[in-house]
């Protein structure tokens, strides 16, 4: 009786196969390659949504920038393509004494390098200017003064600005349309 159950067991038991070895290797295949694509997809798109968010972030602090430079703007001078417009604002306490309070500022599009650029000098020393880039990726803009009466030729009402943008993950062009009060 003992020999036949042992014979019973030898029978049950069974070594692994080749085939069954490749089967078992291949579902780990599978399943490692289907997490690593779902990886990469997540990774590439959070970088994708990180650009965006730097993007629009970068907007929003041209805007503030903008929004403060003309609110407290006393003087306004529209010029060439390149220097949009001049103005004499009022920057209050800063950490340069030479660059608090009355100073000049000039919102410039640099061609070359496709940026839009508030450059800040003081009316005391001329020599004494900082530079700061608004906005990358920046195709073409427009500064268009509004006036309600056409006498008073000293400060317009308001500015608008057409700002178009290319930006690198988009395909098209984004027209950002700002548009401030000038003085308090």
């Amino acid at each position: 009786m003992r020999d036949s159950l042992v014979s019973l067991y030898k029978r049950k038991k069974r070594s692994f196969l080749l085939v069954e070895v490749l089967v078992s290797f291949t579902l780990f295949l599978l399943i490692f390659c289907a997490l690593g694509f779902w990886q990469r997809h997540l990774l590439i798109s959070s970088r994708r949504n990180e650009r965006l968010y730097k993007s629009f972030l970068q907007e929003n602090i041209a805007y503030k920038k903008l929004r403060e430079l003309f609110r407290f703007t006393s003087q306004f001078e529209s010029l060439s393509s390149d220097t949009l417009c001049s103005v004499i604002f009022d920057r209050g306490v800063y950490s340069d004494p030479e660059l608090a309070g009355e100073v000049a500022g000039f919102l410039c599009y640099n061609t070359h390098r496709k940026q839009l650029e508030l450059s800040i000098r003081s009316l005391k020393n001329q020599h004494k200017m900082e530079t700061f880039v608004l906005l990358d990726h920046v195709s073409r803009v427009c500064c268009i003064p509004f006036s309600r009466d056409a006498e008073n030729n000293d400060l317009p009402n308001r500015v608008t600005l057409h700002i178009y943008r290319n930006s690198p993950n988009l395909c098209q062009e984004r027209l950002l349309v700002y548009q401030f009060n000038l003085g308090k």
